[in-house]
């Protein structure tokens, strides 16, 4: 019983990392993604 409690602990806490990973990354394609969007502007 208490190795399947550990196992879904961890689980959960493999989810939010997974999940805040995740949102840094967005984050961080969406700031590239706008950068390159004004580089091309000025560009043009």
């Amino acid at each position: 019983m208490e190795l399947v409690e550990l196992f879904r602990g961890g689980m959960k806490l493999h989810e939010d990392e997974l999940r805040r990973i995740w949102s840094q990354l967005c984050q961080g394609l969406t700031l590239l993604f706008e950068r390159a969007l004004s580089t091309v502007k000025v560009m043009n």
